[in-house]
């Protein structure tokens, strides 16, 4: 018996039995591994979708309580930016003349050493097409750089870099077809685009306004 195992039956059914259940084991734990990925990507749809309703409600409630869009736009950009998570925020607002776009309010979180990126933006205009603010003028749509400081379109990245700033995005403030302003936001990590992020913002651009 000893001598010669793979001529026994006994050992012949028992790899047989053995390879089944290596088998059946890596099925299952393939699909246990689908299972947990398909429950983490539900569990961060459905945070992703209650941050959303968050800023929508945040900004609906703002709004109602401000008498002027310029009396409500700091505290748009913190009802924004702390449901979205995005770390600071600036509000550019169309000239009388219609010709350039102008630094007006900002906010942000405790702790953000971006002195000299706020300064610069607080110092400069952009024109029809102009970097970020003066795309989505130019557009009429929203602006996801999940690198803004690396992004050629970008023409603050410089300052960015210094202040360690990284995604941006930014959408249009409108009434009806005119444009009211442009909101932007920066976050010190890379972040790709979330289209459903954008469509809503697009949205809140058009309640803002």
């Amino acid at each position: 018996l000893f001598s010669a195992p793979w001529d026994s039956q006994w050992w012949v059914w028992h790899f047989v039995r053995f390879a089944a259940y290596v088998l059946a084991l890596t099925y299952v734990s393939r699909g246990y591994v689908r299972m947990v990925g398909e429950t983490r990507r539900a569990l961060a749809e459905a945070k992703s979708s209650e941050r959303r309703v968050a800023a929508e409600y945040a900004v609906t409630r703002v709004l109602a309580e401000a008498a002027t869009l310029n009396d409500a736009s700091q505290a748009v950009l913190r009802a924004i930016g702390e449901s979205l998570d995005w770390e600071l925020g600036m509000f550019w607002s169309l000239d009388e003349k219609g010709k350039a776009l102008r630094f007006v309010d900002l906010w942000h979180l405790p702790g953000i050493e971006a002195t000299e990126f706020i300064g610069d933006s607080r110092g400069r205009t952009f024109q029809n097409g102009e970097g970020l603010p003066g795309g989505v003028w130019s557009t009429g749509k929203p602006v996801w750089m999940a690198d803004a400081a690396s992004d050629p379109r970008f023409r603050r990245a410089q300052m960015a870099t210094k202040a360690g700033l990284h995604a941006a995005l930014a959408f249009p403030v409108c009434k009806g077809d005119e444009l009211y302003g442009i909101i932007e936001f920066f976050v010190r990590e890379r972040r790709p685009p979330d289209q459903t992020v954008l469509e809503m913002l697009a949205d809140t651009g058009i309640k803002v306004g």
